[in-house]
């Protein structure tokens, strides 16, 4: 069964929402408001979201070449995909490491975000339905990154015995 893009992003919230202080989200009474981390963010009893402390990011990011179709993506959380030679289209099983670079398999909840550098050397990923063994669910057979496209990738470990990529944002920008 597929999730709904809706469902996705409500997942990726929550996720996010757990990475920010996974220890301390607590319910209060009916009167009072939600505390998330330290105290200083909050949700509020009619929803909204009181932000006194900006969110730290984890600056895991790269530049990966793509020149080959057999290579296979890292996972750091940001990369910037370059390619020379004209467009590549990945037939790398799977498209996207489903390992650290330790070794170790990634646990559900690990996005990362995909973004090309040029539309004359595209990199071009493909669906599983597509190429199997690729281990990615996009939202179409493939999804062509070139200029300033982004594509974000959320894993979930619980989707296959190897687990998939869950598409939860694409977007082609002209």
């Amino acid at each position: 069964m597929k999730m709904s893009k809706w469902m996705l992003g409500l997942a990726a919230l929550v996720l996010a929402m757990a990475a920010i202080a996974p220890q301390t989200v607590q319910a209060a009474p009916r009167d009072s408001v939600w505390s998330v981390g330290d105290n200083t963010n909050q949700i509020l009893k009619d929803g909204t979201l009181k932000i006194a402390k900006p969110l730290e990011y984890d600056d895991d990011s790269s530049q990966s070449s793509v020149n080959d179709s057999s290579t296979v993506i890292n996972t750091a959380a940001y990369q910037v995909l370059m390619s020379s030679g004209g467009i590549v289209t990945l037939t790398s099983t799977p498209s996207v490491s489903t390992m650290t670079a330790a070794g170790i398999a990634l646990s559900t909840g690990k996005t990362i975000t995909l973004r090309g550098t040029s539309d004359a050397n595209a990199v071009v990923l493909q669906d599983d339905d597509t190429l199997s063994g690729s281990q990615l669910e996009l939202g179409a057979t493939s999804r062509s990154l070139g200029l300033n496209d982004v594509l974000v990738l959320l894993y979930d470990a619980s989707t296959s015995t190897t687990g998939r990529w869950l598409e939860l944002s694409y977007s082609a920008l002209d």
